[in-house]
């Protein structure tokens, strides 16, 4: 009977927790070409920070070192707020930016 209530209880705390995800954007730089954009998003369930953390972590040693640039890696919580990002090479340059009609 305990048993049953703490593992509702437990259920009810994770439900209230925020899902993670890690985006990886490489960008594909060829001169006289429109840059492309690769996105891979992984997404984690509700309250699995430690295993979003640790992907992350692993994303960045695997990024630096094949020497992948330019990429961007974010780990993100919930749907928009940005945890940390970490950039190769010279994004902020080549990334299109939002106001910027074409």
């Amino acid at each position: 009977m305990i048993k049953s209530i703490k593992k509702s209880v437990q259920g009810f705390i994770t439900s209230l927790k925020p899902t993670y995800a890690v985006e990886v954007d490489l960008y594909h730089v060829i001169p006289g070409v429109p840059v492309k954009s690769n996105k891979e998003r992984h997404d984690f369930d509700k309250g699995e920070f430690q295993q979003a953390k640790t992907f992350f972590d692993g994303a960045v040693v695997k990024t630096s070192d094949l020497k992948l640039a330019p990429a961007e890696i974010k780990l993100i919580k919930g749907k928009k707020k940005v945890l940390e990002f970490k950039h190769f090479g010279p994004v902020n340059d080549i990334r299109p930016s939002k106001g910027k009609r074409r």
